[in-house]
């Protein structure tokens, strides 16, 4: 059974909306994209930026799958996001860089972290 391909495609005035935010999407003529098991992008942004982006595809008659919302990570930091869609409903998911960047730190005892548990549980007999 083959994979469904779908075009990418935006208005002028909906692309312009982008590169006022210093976005370029590119549009190739008859190119498409193989809808597998991805389902979009992320895309950090500048957290200031995110609602002023919103309104601005809102107004430009864009598609808006989730509004602006600030997603709680206990004991770390919050992200903010904003997915967006192209007109065939692929989602570009706008988080703010800020809360993006602390989420997608190393934690550099996280190996030490683990070892220690699978020492406690005995779970090396598994391996």
């Amino acid at each position: 059974m083959g994979r469904a391909t779908k075009l990418l495609q935006y208005e002028q005035a909906q692309l312009d909306v982008f590169k006022d935010f210093g976005i370029t999407l590119y549009q190739y003529l008859n190119a498409s994209i193989e809808v597998a098991t991805s389902s979009g992008a992320i895309w950090p942004t500048p957290f200031p930026m995110l609602q002023s982006l919103q309104d601005s595809v809102k107004s430009a008659g864009g598609k808006i799958i989730n509004e602006l919302v600030t997603l709680p990570t206990p004991g770390k930091a919050d992200v903010q996001v904003v997915i967006l869609a192209d007109p065939d409903d692929h989602e570009i998911c706008f988080v703010g860089d800020e809360g993006f960047r602390a989420l997608s730190k190393v934690d550099e005892s996280a190996e030490k972290e683990l070892r220690e548990q699978i020492k406690k549980d005995d779970s090396e007999k598994w391996y």
